[in-house]
């Protein structure tokens, strides 16, 4: 047996210092017996080593570490430094700082690096001996019993506990009293805040604590269900406590968009007139989202329509006019000029489109076999005009070389030109592959070019009748329509624009360019009773010599609004004093206060730059006039009224020039900008009583300066410094000049000087 003392780590070698014993490892002291089979004699007086053997190599960046696990054991790390080393400590192992009780069973534990720590794995103990399981919330023991105290630690994923920190709990009946929260103290009963986060209470059981939901962030989507960010009223509100929540929210941003001057809301579509043909857009979280509207369309009809491809032609569905699309013709006859022959074998050659595009040019379109694809290789097409020429090797010959000599894709486009007008040919197209022997060909063709057109120059200007015409028509907005052009205009049409004016204006005002496809447009903001003139223009592409132009315009005349504040606004005046004028006014509809909140006079006499102001609030049944007072006599006064509407506008009557009448101006009884009915109130004077004080004040502060000064006369004296006795005798080389003769005599010889 083996006997193992008290202090392990300080054996003279640690490599005896423990046994393992099974899976475990005994205690230190303890006594054992171990039996050991025969086959193990070997073993029976074996040591076993504690710590794993350390194999150091030749390098200088070796560093021996104490072993976590182990403090008996060291750990040789190589090639790394100790902040590397430092740093994965840190990491890895939890340091507690220190434990603070929150309540009478309650404690909070503080680690060294200030973070938050979901989950913490806490362990407690009573005496350092016996560790059990805390329970924790977040880094909290919480179950604890008052006024005991206890020893937490923390233990790491891999096992290794930490650092050991204690905290005594308050007993329960001394903390009846008053509670304490976060170093302040609190009486039983006593509400406060933990700043904005949370409103608690002192309770006898301790604090506790309720997390704060502001009433604004609630109910946010009812409010608004289109808003995507929400402001504080006031804005820039700063919660602090006790006011922890703002007054209300407003909508800062509801996702509505600006296209073209004009708003639309959220993942609202843009109208096709704005977008045109070519993009659909849409507003989507305050920015306008565009995505092409039509697809790609083939080269070659697709296989599911229910007719024959040579019947197949490219047109727009119904209700659609913005995208085309193959679709089946409603001649069944072939166009003249048109010679496609078909192939099932999949090696050949198979040609879709063969079509005479003027009188010296020929347009095909074929595919080549799928297994040619990515080949190096050329197309050569062979044509002859000689009907009686049937051997393709002395054909007129054109070659089709794609980029870099590869055939990149099965379906290829090709314009055989230099032909002869109204002259049939016979076409061959053979595959040139360069890695390969076999020259897939086609059959041979037939197509005849057409006549030679004489070219004839177009005119600058086409002129045409759009139908322009009155759809919709109101007092401020009216919608157009015209009709849709042909294919053959459409060429010299890039987009459309509406221009319009008054009859007696003389500059027009244009919409946006409009998409030649759309045939109607809305025109907004018009002037009520009002007649315009509109025209049409036609958009010419870039670069375009020909133009097409609507000879005519259109008139339309606006309906009349229906505005029952649509009211003239009469003065009058009737009395004329000396210092007083009484006016009336009508035309405003009854009752008067329906309409009109206040009504304002304002005159000003001749020479003066200031208006003055007389003010009557309407009222229902109330005369419809008032009597200004405050004139001046035998003076020229221009006078006009003013009505303050209930919709927000304002409204000015005429203007009305009288001259009081010859009288006396007294500036006591007279005052001016006051109606008869407002009684007169005069300013208090506080000028007189104002110098008095300040008189007073001042004779009071010269009678105590002069007090001051006789004080300090009467108190104060000459003082001299008396030299003891014991120091003229203990300091003799100062006795000279403690003389007031020698004192006087050097006063004299500095003046001398």
């Amino acid at each position: 047996f083996y006997y193992l003392p008290e202090n392990t780590c300080c054996l003279a070698s640690t490599a005896t210092a423990w046994c393992p014993l099974s899976s475990s490892f005994l205690r230190f002291p303890h006594f054992f017996l171990r039996f050991l089979p025969r086959t193990d004699s070997s073993l029976s007086h074996q040591r076993f080593t504690r710590c794993p053997q350390q194999n150091r190599t030749s390098s200088d960046r070796c560093l021996s570490v104490a072993d976590p696990k182990d403090s008996c054991c060291s750990i040789l790390y190589c090639d790394v430094n100790g902040d590397d080393l430092a740093l994965e400590d840190d990491v890895e192992r939890p340091k507690l700082v220190s434990a603070i009780p929150a309540n009478v069973s309650t404690v909070q534990l503080n680690f060294e690096k200030i973070s938050v720590i979901d989950k913490v794995n806490a362990e407690q103990s009573l005496d350092q001996m016996t560790w059990t399981r805390a329970t924790t919330v977040g880094q909290a023991v919480v179950g604890l019993d008052p006024g005991m105290t206890y020893y937490f630690r923390v233990v790491s994923d891999d096992g290794v506990p930490s650092n050991v920190v204690s905290a005594t709990l308050p007993n329960l009946k001394n903390n009846t009293a008053f509670c304490e929260f976060k170093g302040k103290k609190y009486d039983i009963g006593e509400e406060f805040h933990d700043n904005c986060t949370a409103y608690c209470v002192c309770s006898s059981t301790g604090v506790e604590c309720a997390s704060i939901d502001c009433p604004t962030d609630f109910g946010l989507d009812v409010l608004d269900p289109t808003c995507l960010e929400w402001e504080p009223v006031p804005k820039g509100f700063t919660p602090n406590s006790p006011n922890c929540c703002p007054q209300s929210v407003i909508c800062k941003n509801n996702g509505s968009c600006i296209y073209k001057g004009l708003l639309f809301e959220n993942w609202q579509d843009i109208p096709d007139k704005l977008s045109g043909c070519e993009e659909k857009c849409y507003c989507s979280s305050g920015n306008v989202t565009c995505r092409p509207r039509c697809h790609q369309i083939s080269v070659i009809p697709p296989a599911d329509l229910p007719c024959p491809a040579k019947n197949a032609m490219i047109g727009h569905p119904l209700g659609d006019e913005c995208c085309p699309t193959w679709m089946c013709s409603e001649d069944a006859t072939p166009h003249p000029g048109i010679n496609i022959h078909q192939s099932n074998d999949l090696n050949d050659i198979v040609v879709h489109h063969l079509e005479a595009v003027d009188d010296g040019t020929v347009r095909l379109i074929f595919s080549v076999p799928p297994l040619l694809v990515g080949l190096h290789g050329r197309v050569e097409l062979r044509y002859t005009s000689d009907r009686n020429n049937n051997d393709p090797s002395t054909w007129e010959q054109q070659v089709l070389a794609p980029p870099d000599d590869m055939i990149a894709t099965p379906e290829l486009e090709f314009e055989l030109k230099g032909l002869q007008p109204l002259t049939e040919y016979k076409i061959k197209i053979t595959v040139v592959m360069r890695d390969l022997d076999n020259s897939p060909s086609s059959r041979v063709l037939f197509v005849r070019t057409l006549p030679s057109v004489q070219l004839t120059t177009l005119p600058p200007i086409i002129p045409v009748e759009p139908l322009l015409r009155i759809s919709k028509l109101n007092s401020t907005w009216a919608t157009l329509e015209w009709r849709k052009f042909t294919d053959s205009e459409l060429q010299f049409i890039d987009g459309v624009q509406l221009r319009y004016k008054e009859i007696d204006g003389k500059v027009y005002q244009a919409t946006p360019l409009i998409h030649r496809a759309v045939t109607s447009y809305t025109i907004e903001d018009l002037k009520p009773d009002s007649q315009y003139e509109i025209g049409i223009f036609f958009i010419p592409f870039p670069e375009q010599n020909t133009e097409l132009q609507a000879q005519k315009t259109l008139l339309l005349n606006t309906s009349i609004e229906n505005d029952p504040y649509k009211f003239e606004l009469m003065l009058d005046i009737h009395t004329i004093k000396s210092t007083s004028v009484e006016l009336t006014w009508s035309g405003v509809p009854y009752p008067e206060d329906k309409y009109v909140n206040i009504f304002r006079a304002i005159y000003q006499y001749e020479g003066g730059r200031e208006d003055m102001n007389s003010f009557k609030v309407a009222k229902r049944d109330s005369p419809a006039g008032t009597l200004i007072i405050g004139l001046k006599p035998d003076t020229r006064y221009r006078l006009w009224l003013e009505a303050y509407l209930t919709n927000g506008r304002t409204k000015k009557s005429n203007v009305k020039d009288f001259t009081t009448k010859i009288g006396v101006y007294s500036t006591n009884e007279v005052q001016e900008g006051k109606l008869e009915g407002t009684p007169i109130h005069k300013e208090n004077d506080y000028y007189g009583p104002l110098v008095g004080v300040s008189i007073l004040a001042a004779a009071t502060t010269l009678a105590c300066v002069a007090l001051l000064v006789i004080i300090t006369k009467k108190h104060g004296h000459n003082k001299a410094p008396i030299t003891a006795a014991v120091q003229r005798k203990t300091a003799p080389h100062t006795a000279a000049y403690d003389n007031p003769s020698y004192k006087a005599e050097m006063q004299h010889e500095t003046m001398d000087l």
